[in-house]
């Protein structure tokens, strides 16, 4: 029964997020141009690299960030979930406490997930990017908020489950400094077990199942200012309109 339930809710999720729920993505298709982005010294850019293991509910994350003028020579602080461990960053980052679930986020109908909070002092001089590598698995399942809305949303700060990837804001699955807009690159590829796989994010996409026997990775770039990240995932049949 609870497959059946959370399979329902994945399948609601995700074709909510594919199919226009996305800022950046239109109703209909798979992937297009936006417009050129504001000034990138204004905002936070992550450049992603994501493997993500459904099968094992693990998520493996290399976060290259670059940061806004106004945080040089500063000491920022920002949150991760809880469930993700930072393996390396090519800057000292340093935890300050642990929190459990946050407030409401409007876009999932979710509480946020718990999270731990780091402190890291950014250099004075340059715009050098800096790196932070974690790992781990988020698997919150899905719970009905009522016999009314079986059909319509449930609550979870994130899924990576065998049925499928849903992750947000709520899922605080990119290191979250405040509520600033941000810009993003991102890199998906999936474990041998998921190797059919592809993912729906925001913005101008490209899915690597298209050359599966290649193994290469999703691409989504979304450079006009967004306020989370998006990451769903799913053993999709993908269909392109030819040009």
């Amino acid at each position: 029964m609870m497959r059946i339930v959370l399979t329902t809710v994945l399948l609601s999720l995700l074709s909510s997020i594919a199919l226009g729920q996305l800022p950046g993505q239109n109703p209909g298709t798979v992937a297009q141009t936006p417009p050129a982005p504001q000034a990138t010294e204004t905002l936070l850019h992550h450049q992603l690299r994501v493997e993500l293991d459904p099968i094992n509910s693990g998520i493996v994350v290399s976060d290259r960030l670059t940061v806004p003028e106004s945080y040089r020579g500063q000491e920022v602080s920002f949150r991760l979930n809880s469930n993700l461990t930072i393996t390396s960053s090519s800057i000292a980052v340093r935890p300050v406490s642990t929190t459990q679930s946050g407030a409401v986020v409007a876009s999932t109908v979710a509480e946020e997930a718990p999270s731990t909070e780091y402190r890291v002092t950014i250099p004075a001089r340059g715009n050098t990017p800096f790196t932070i590598e974690y790992r781990g698995t988020i698997n919150d399942i899905a719970e009905q908020d009522g016999p009314e809305y079986a059909q319509s949303f449930s609550q979870t700060s994130g899924i990576i489950s065998e049925l499928g990837v849903f992750l947000s804001r709520a899922s605080i699955w990119v290191p979250l400094f405040d509520d600033g807009l941000l810009t993003f690159d991102m890199q998906v590829s999936f474990a041998e077990s998921a190797r059919g796989w592809s993912s729906v994010s925001q913005g101008d996409g490209r899915f690597g199942q298209s050359g599966v026997q290649s193994g290469l990775p999703d691409r989504w770039r979304m450079p006009q200012p967004t306020e989370e990240i998006y990451l769903v995932a799913a053993d999709f049949t993908i269909y392109q309109q030819e040009s």
